[in-house]
């Protein structure tokens, strides 16, 4: 525990009047929304007068609360991969993200599955991740939200094709293989927007003589 942000930082005299056998030391605790394990500080005393210290030191222990005693720590963060929209040929980018900031790193695995879009209109074989904010991206299969960060990045190539459809869509999922969440996996569906134009219908020009006895026209 970090004396003076989880728990107040104190100095007190404590004066024992004749006859008295106990004090008692308040401290305020701060109740914040940090997932976080077990923490530890002590309360040390020193300069007794009039008195020997046989136990200097108390140990004051702060768990995250579960405060509908359920057995999940209400801090423990949520994983969610979110929605993506972007025109065929540019990147489906996806954030993913944890709801409360955490003292572990949050790791998990990435995998697309196709939907109405198919093998051919976006690359499954490779996910791009950023954890920088767009600026860097690696290729990877999995990915890793650092303690004290809430979100990364990751995309996906799609392809622009010359066929006019409507818009089609995959999923990205994420599985948690490491850090403790609420949740074991989160998908994000990605929608892709056509950009071809709808096909224009002609006819052509025939010419024959009238004793031909029929006219073809070819649309």
């Amino acid at each position: 525990a970090t004396v003076g942000s989880d728990v107040e930082n104190e100095s007190v005299t404590l004066t024992f009047a004749a006859g008295t056998t106990s004090q008692t030391i308040t401290l305020d605790v701060t109740n914040d929304d940090i997932y976080e394990i077990s923490e530890n500080f002590t309360v040390d005393l020193s300069n007794a007068v009039n008195a020997t210290i046989s136990d200097a030191q108390g140990v004051g222990t702060i768990n995250d609360e579960d405060s509908d005693n359920d057995g999940v720590v209400d801090d423990m963060p949520t994983l969610s991969v979110g929605s993506a929209t972007a025109t065929e040929g540019d990147y489906e980018t996806f954030t993913i993200s944890i709801d409360n900031e955490s003292t572990q790193d949050i790791t998990f695995d990435l995998e697309t599955a196709t939907g109405t879009a198919d093998s051919n209109d976006f690359d499954t074989a490779k996910i791009g991740v950023s954890t920088d904010g767009g600026n860097t991206w690696t290729e990877a299969t999995s990915a890793t939200i650092e303690a004290g960060d809430t979100s990364i990045l990751a995309r996906v190539a799609t392809t622009d094709d010359t066929t006019d459809e409507g818009d089609e869509t995959f999923t990205l999922k994420a599985t948690v293989t490491a850090g403790d969440t609420k949740n074991t996996d989160s998908t994000g569906t990605a929608t892709i927007t056509d950009n071809d134009s709808a096909p224009a219908i002609t006819i052509d020009d025939v010419t024959v003589d009238e004793d031909a006895g029929t006219m073809t026209f070819t649309v």
